[in-house]
This record gives C-alpha cells, sequence and structure tokens, in this order.
C-alpha cells in the first residue's frame, strides 16, 4: 500500500488523518504511519480504508510517477484559502491530470507546441504566443481554451466549486503545461485568469523567488495577450465612459475592469479618469455582477481522449476499472469537460492502433 496513494484519496474525500483513523477503528498515529510508508498494514486495514474512501483497492498500490507539487502559484498568490481547499483543488487537478496521462499512452503522442520565452518581456512574450496560437495581433482572442488544447496544453475544470480560488498553473516534469480552473467563474474572469497562468507558464518555469513581480508579469503577459495595445489605442475612443466599455467587453470577451486598468496602464485615461471610472463601478455594484454576461468555457480534450481511446462511447465504469480509479471521479472529472466544442475542432487525438487522425 502506497502512502501518498492514501494521503491522496483522504484528502479527495476531505477527511482528516483523526478521522479516517476513527472510521478504520485505528489511532491517528496508525494513519499518519501508513501515509509515510514506516508500518505495513495489514489486509484487513487496507480493505477498510478502501472502503472508507471508496477507492478501488488496486488504487492504493499505483506508483506515484508524476511530480505535480502542491506550492504551485496560487497557493502563494491565494493565501486566504483555507488549508482543506488548498489539498482538495491539488489533488483533484492531480487525478484530472492522472487520468490524462492513463488515456494518453493508449494515444499517440501529444506534441507540446506552447512557446516557452525567456528572452523577451511579458508584452513581447505575448505577441509570441499570439502568433503561436494563430490569432491576428489585432484580433479578440475567443474561445481560448480550445486555441490551448490545440498547442498541448492541459486544461482542466475542477468538478466543483473551491472558495477564493481562480485558476492556477504548473508545469509537470518541466515539460507538460497544465491550467487548472475553478467551475464557478464569469467567461470574463475566466478569460483572463487563463491568460494570467499562461504567462507563468511561458514566462516563469523554473519559477523565480521574487512572487510580486513575476505575478505582475503575468498580468502584463495577459493585458496584452487579450487587450492589444495596438488595437485598444484604435477602438477606446476618447472620452472612455463605462458605456463604451461595455461594449468593449461584448467584442473582446474581457471584464469593464480590466478594460480601464488596460487604458490606465496604456495612459489613454489619466489618474483622475480612472478612479471617478472606478467609482461609477462601485458604485453601481459592477465588482461582482458586472452587465454583459461572457459565458464561461469548458476544455474538451480530455472527454474527447476518453473517446478515441474506447472507440468513441464514453463507458465511466469500464474507463474506471483500467484507471484503477472509482466510477464517481471518473465521471466528476470528465463531466467537468465540455461534450461539444465551442468553435468546430480540437486537438487531434490518434489511437495507437488508428492510423486516422480524429478530431471533434
Amino acid at each position: 500500500m502506497i502512502g501518498e496513494r492514501v494521503k491522496q484519496a483522504r484528502e479527495l474525500r476531505s477527511l482528516t488523518q483523526e478521522q479516517l483513523a476513527d472510521q478504520v477503528g485505528v489511532k491517528q498515529a496508525t494513519i499518519a504511519l501508513i501515509e509515510r510508508e514506516a508500518l505495513k498494514v495489514r489486509d484487513e486495514i487496507a480493505a477498510r480504508i478502501a472502503e472508507i474512501t471508496g477507492f478501488p483497492a488496486d488504487f492504493f498500490d499505483l506508483p506515484v510517477e508524476q511530480d505535480f507539487p502542491l506550492g504551485s502559484l496560487v497557493y502563494r498568490k491565494f493565501a486566504r484559502m483555507k488549508a482543506e481547499h488548498k489539498k482538495l483543488s491539488h489533488r483533484l487537478a492531480q487525478q484530472a491530470f492522472e487520468l490524462s496521462e492513463f488515456l494518453a499512452a493508449q494515444l499517440k503522442p501529444i506534441v507540446v507546441r506552447l512557446p516557452r520565452v525567456t528572452d523577451e518581456d511579458s508584452e513581447s512574450a505575448a505577441r509570441i504566443v499570439r502568433n503561436a496560437l494563430g490569432v491576428d495581433p489585432t484580433s479578440p482572442l475567443k474561445n481560448l481554451i480550445q486555441k490551448l488544447e490545440r498547442v498541448g496544453v492541459r486544461i482542466f475544470v475542477l468538478p466543483e466549486d473551491i472558495p477564493d480560488l481562480d485558476a492556477f498553473s504548473i508545469m509537470v516534469e518541466g515539460r507538460t503545461p497544465v491550467v487548472v480552473l475553478n467551475a464557478a467563474q464569469a467567461g470574463d474572469r475566466q478569460n483572463f485568469s487563463i491568460a494570467h497562468e499562461l504567462g507563468h507558464l511561458v514566462l516563469h518555469y523554473p519559477l523565480t523567488t521574487d512572487q510580486d513581480e513575476i505575478e505582475r508579469e503575468a498580468n502584463r503577459f495577459a493585458a496584452e495577450l487579450l487587450m492589444p495595445e495596438e488595437a485598444m489605442r484604435a477602438e477606446m475612443a476618447i472620452p472612455v465612459t463605462l458605456s463604451t466599455l461595455a461594449e468593449l467587453k461584448s467584442r473582446w470577451w474581457v471584464s469593464i475592469a480590466a478594460l480601464l486598468q488596460r487604458a490606465k496602464q496604456l495612459g489613454i485615461v489619466n489618474e483622475g479618469q480612472y478612479l471617478y471610472l472606478r467609482k461609477q463601478i462601485t458604485q453601481a455594484n459592477w465588482l461582482k455582477h458586472e452587465p454583459i454576461g461572457i459565458p464561461a468555457d469548458r476544455p474538451r480534450a480530455l472527454r474527447r481522449m476518453a473517446e478515441v481511446a474506447y472507440g468513441g462511447t464514453i463507458n465511466v465504469r469500464k474507463i474506471a476499472k483500467d484507471a484503477k480509479r472509482p466510477p464517481f471521479l471518473v465521471a466528476s472529472l470528465l463531466d467537468a469537460s465540455s461534450l461539444v466544442p465551442s468553435d468546430g475542432r480540437v486537438l487531434g487525438f490518434r489511437s495507437k492502433d488508428d492510423s486516422e487522425l480524429a478530431e471533434a
């Protein structure tokens, strides 16, 4: 019984060591020793842990092959998150990634074509990424999730709302870019969260120690990626008003607040104008609920991988048995992936036994 797997199952079920120990009928110290692999686990205790957590016995013998660290950017940026929410979000993302790896092993290798930029500033890096995504330098960047999946970024939506979480990113083993999103985000906020984390993946791995600076760089990257300077100078008519910003929101799929911040950053409005418009936004209660709803998108690739690997029809119980995971977990992760792509095709997958390209 691999201790790390016991810890994963326990945290996915939101149990403390003491709570799991009480249900198993042992002391908390016993669970701690099991998770450290400092104790040989008797068969009856192993069976009880599997029963309580709902994970199959085979899960606890799976090697932990990928480094999927908890200490990613979001946990320093969102220090207000409760410890149990950090653990749950981390474990759900880890399981989504491991499920994608299990499915990917049955398919032709996926080529990552996301640029890594280490010798350019944030704005130049954003323009390089726009070009890699096949987007015109001055056009709105819509359907961002599908465009990123096409260049090999693994994007997962957590199957439940995690308080105080927008998104986080991890470069797994230095080679596989991953972005994890909270389920409860408006589309405009989701787009900026993705773009911000993309900035970290493009600019900052391995991570530097100056957290404040890399957060500023990721924000500048996201601003240029979603609201290119050339386009904003052409489209932000002076005087800038909330009405003009609202019109731009419907075209560019970013929030009114983000557009106002961009106008200030580019010097299109001065400090006094910015504060006046910001006050109007606050008085209108738009900080929490802006007008002109932008629908949130969902990734497609995980479900498509399952369709290709299993012949088009998804049998959750079959996948769960093969992946050595409980059906409830596999179902929740696949359900968080979109049934239908929002803009046509996504990243193509091929079965190892199939020469034809499979696309959504």
